[in-house]
């Protein structure tokens, strides 16, 4: 993840599932549908019986680090966390992960919209923001806001960042994506997945 043009962020965006065994694992939707065959697969089966699952590959284990595991990697200083689960469970599990790292800041949403009110409900110590489909998600009242590249017009997101609004442009994965961001004067936030790609252009 790339912040404000400049500088160079340690922080992840996880897709989050929960196991059977109240396990939280990311896993993106590739993966997901070659791997696990679905969340509600996830959702039945224990952690270490999706890491024993061959996906087609020589490789018998399939590494896949906890949310947990992941807190306790070197230099990680913010999580963006899209919560992929309608159990309720998923928001005390991962409130427990953060309760046990203060030196790490959080920023949870998620697709369903009883889990993302729940967590605007009980919101502690991390920030709540949505997914923005279109224009009219930007009227919620919310921390932060993630935007598709070319998903919304640049001038309405320069507007709400100058307004002390905080977005995320996502989907920004190589040195053509960052042309389309240069009519924004302002401070950006950034969502790669290929951030080593792009970070010679700032």
């Amino acid at each position: 993840m790339l912040a404000d043009k400049k500088k160079y962020v340690n922080g992840l965006y996880l897709n989050i599932y929960l196991t059977k065994d109240n396990i939280l694992i990311p896993i993106n939707l590739r993966e997901n549908r070659k791997l696990c065959k679905g969340k509600s697969y996830i959702s039945k089966h224990n952690y270490n019986e999706i890491k024993k699952i061959n996906s087609g590959t020589k490789v018998k284990t399939n590494y896949i680090l906890n949310l947990e595991e992941i807190t306790n990697l070197d230099n990680i200083k913010y999580l963006i966390l899209n919560l992929e689960s309608n159990n309720e469970s998923i928001i005390r599990e991962t409130k427990k992960i953060i309760d046990k790292n203060k030196n790490i800041e959080f920023f949870l949403t998620a697709n369903d919209s009883s889990i993302l009110e729940k967590l605007l409900e009980h919101k502690d110590n991390y920030k709540v923001g949505i997914i923005v489909n279109d224009i009219e998600d930007l009227n919620y009242s919310t921390d932060f806001y993630i935007i598709n590249n070319n998903n919304i017009d640049y001038k309405v997101i320069e507007k709400k960042i100058n307004s002390g609004e905080m977005i995320f442009i996502n989907n920004i994965n190589s040195k053509k994506d960052l042309i389309t961001l240069n009519n924004i004067n302002c401070n950006l936030n950034i969502i790669s997945k290929h951030p080593n790609s792009i970070t010679n252009s700032f």
